[in-house]
């Protein structure tokens, strides 16, 4: 049986520990892709040498990546044929459009990195950022473009993962409206984590 693997990128060379960390104005530039710092070598290399008992490269015949330089990057250590896959690349989001009052900020400041990903899911379903049936349809996009044959492993980005987690749960159905709430029940992806599904999106598998 086929398997793909969808990982999320791995950590950014940036004095925080991970996104949540981070100013709204970095946060705001790492999702327009004004932002784009290189990837920690050394936790790159730590966590893959973690990772190695759940995916072991050798059973890997493809690797697709985000055109996101943070996510290139962290391919290139995987695989020096790894292919750029555009339908990949983060959910398209400004903060700073989509924080027209200001709000945005000062709750994020309140209560952190929630507030964002609140935020992103809402512009989402309301249309303040690129749509949720625009990001199914990239998924469905995905799954299409990705080879029949080998284990493939997709290297992206947490909001996008969210919809694929959907989708895979979905079994990969046609698009139907996607709730907050469905969206807010998604796993938070850490850095090189994500999960693992069949051809047929029949199985979800973690992977941390």
């Amino acid at each position: 049986m086929q398997k793909i693997i969808f990982l999320r990128h791995s950590k950014l060379v940036l004095p925080y520990l991970d996104h949540s960390e981070m100013p709204f104005d970095m946060l705001s530039k790492l999702g327009t892709g004004e932002l784009n710092p290189p990837i920690d070598i050394p936790y790159t290399e730590e966590r893959l040498r973690a990772l190695a008992t759940r995916i072991d490269d050798a059973d890997i015949q493809h690797v697709f990546a985000s055109p996101f330089t943070r996510c290139q990057k962290t391919a290139e250590f995987i695989s020096a044929k790894n292919e750029v896959l555009r339908s990949l690349q983060e959910v398209e989001f400004d903060l700073q459009k989509m924080d027209v009052d200001g709000t945005l900020q000062k709750d994020f400041g309140d209560r952190g990195i929630s507030v964002v990903n609140t935020a992103v899911f809402t512009g989402m379903i309301e249309g303040t950022c690129e749509t949720i049936d625009s990001v199914y349809a990239r998924v469905r996009e995905t799954f299409n473009a990705l080879p029949q044959d080998g284990t493939v492993l997709c290297i992206t980005h947490d909001f996008l993962m969210r919809i694929i987690e959907i989708f895979i749960k979905r079994s990969g159905r046609a698009y139907e409206p996607i709730s907050l709430q469905e969206l807010e029940s998604t796993q938070r992806n850490g850095y090189l984590c994500g999960f693992a599904t069949d051809r047929n999106s029949n199985s979800f598998e973690s992977i941390e």
